[in-house]
This record gives structure tokens, sequence and C-alpha cells, in this order.
């Protein structure tokens, strides 16, 4: 039904409706059900504790492993729904442009030269040392939680390891180096990585891990938004340019902040310039007016 729905949308619209938002909304289906798991588990654990049935060496975690189990999924609920509403004040506010609105319209559109521009143009981004660092510190401290949770009740099963501390520090460094190969190592390899390239018949970006691709006479709808993360701050600006079927994104890194984790390649007085240019690029190839969506 919502496939059904989107399709309309984009045919009658001529814009690519925002896939992050299905994406939101399985994570948010996944995360409820996996809460109303863990709440189901730690009601019998604590049902089966409180009977005399549970002792620490058991196989069986203790009721506050369970506890510690769902306020971790309910934070990842509250963060998931706060960026699905995030993106549908975006959708909407997309929604009212194509239909005519004109209200959200920035009233100064660019005005530099493209003419001297050599196409070509690539401009890059790079994680910061300083999101890296501060994404293996909460790794680590969620490991130190699993590893702590999952050795209180004994020192378990896993490599058949007897001794309570060689349990602890097993688990310790299996958790952190699972989350370690899923997250930091993505992002030391720069496959996470976000570019922009810039040829005469369109622009390819690549942007939250996917590439996508809108030539220009497909292009509809050029927007900006203030970053996720970043709405109070203005530390960052996203750039949207959609078609019917792809939607391409990019980040005008304004400052230095810890919630955007992104940084150019260049010093910022340089990259300022190239994303006035790049603006300035898209607007002239494709004739579109930009629209600020405000939240």
């Amino acid at each position: 039904m919502q496939t059904n729905a989107r399709r309309f949308f984009e045919e009658w619209n001529g814009i690519k409706a925002n896939p992050i938002l299905e994406t939101q909304r399985r994570v948010r289906f996944i995360t409820l059900c996996t809460i109303i798991l863990f709440l189901a588990i730690f009601v019998i654990s604590f049902l089966t504790s409180i009977g005399g049935q549970h002792s620490p060496g058991s196989a069986m975690p203790l009721p506050h492993y369970w506890a510690f189990m769902v306020v971790n999924a309910a934070i990842t609920l509250a963060a998931t729904s706060a960026q699905e509403r995030y993106w549908k004040r975006i959708e909407q506010q997309r929604f009212e442009i194509v239909q005519g609105d004109r209200t959200l319209l920035v009233a100064e559109q660019s005005m530099l030269n493209v003419a001297s521009m050599q196409l070509p143009l690539t401009i890059k981004w790079r994680y910061t040392k300083e999101s890296l660092l501060l994404t293996m510190g909460l790794i680590l401290l969620m490991a130190l939680f699993f590893a702590g949770a999952s050795s209180l009740y004994g020192p378990g099963p896993w490599f058949f390891i007897s001794n309570a501390l060689l349990s602890f520090l097993a688990n310790f460094f299996l958790c952190a180096g699972v989350f370690f190969l899923a997250i930091i190592l993505p992002g030391i390899l720069g496959l996470g990585n976000q570019w922009v390239k810039v040829t005469e018949s369109g622009i390819t970006v690549r942007y939250g891990g996917k590439t996508g691709t809108v030539m220009w006479e497909e292009a509809r709808l050029l927007t900006m938004y203030d970053m996720y993360r970043a709405q109070k701050s203005g530390a960052a600006i996203t750039y949207e340019l959609s078609s019917a079927t792809d939607i391409v994104r990019w980040t005008w890194v304004r400052r230095k902040s810890y919630f955007v984790g992104l940084q150019p390649t260049v010093p910022l007085d340089e990259h300022n310039r190239q994303m006035q240019e790049l603006l300035a690029l898209v607007e002239a190839k494709t004739g579109l007016a930009l629209y600020y969506l405000r939240h």
C-alpha cells in the first residue's frame, strides 16, 4: 500500500519520494518489536528470579540485563522517531512546493558567472577525527555495558571460559570488535565519505553511503535545509536536487561542529567558495529556483 502511494506521489508530482522515510519507518517498527520482546523476557526473568528458580550461575541472564536491553532499545526508538519527524517535515514541504507553494522560495538567487567554471568538477568531504574518536568512545562504553551485564550472571558458555574475569574480557573485546568492524572501520577506510562530481550532463553524489545521479534536464526541485543535529547551530546546510527517479544531497559545512561529523578536504574558505560555485552551477544548469525548507 505504501509502495503504491509513493509511486503515485512520484508520478503525480514529478519528484522522487524520500526513501529515508521508509527506512526510518522500518527501523522504528523493528525497534518497537524488539522492545516488546525484551520486555516479555524481562518479565519472565524477573518472575523466575522471585520464585527462587534463578541463580547467578544459571544460563539465563538476570532481570537487570534485560532491563538494560529495554532501555537501550528505547533510546534507539526515541532517536529514530526524532529523525523520522525531521524528514517528515522536509517531505511535507517538498510536497507543498511542487503543488505551487512559493513561500519558501529563497529571495536572493546566486549571481555568479558559471561560464568560466571547468567541468568535470569534483568536491570531497571526509569524517572528522573528533567524530571517529567520539564514536569509538561510545562503542567502548557500549561494549563495557554488554560485557558487564553478560558477566554478572556468571562466566557463561562463551569460549568455554570458566573464569569470570577472563569471560568479561572475552565478552568485552568481542562486542568492541563487532562494533568496530560495523561502524568505525568503514569511516577509517572512507567508505562513507561524501563526494560530488559535476559534469556537463548532470551531477553524481556519494551521500550517506549511497550514490545517486540526477541529469540536468530531469531535475525538478532544488532545496536546502539545516542538516539534522545542526538545526539550531546552522553549522551545516544540506542541499538537495530531486528528479522523478533519484535524489542527490550534499553538505555545505559552514563551521566546525562535533554534531556534523564531516569536514571538507580543503580549507574552509576554499570550501565556501566551492559551495557557492556549485550552487550557482546547479541553478544555471537546471534553471530551478532554490527553496529553503525551514523547521
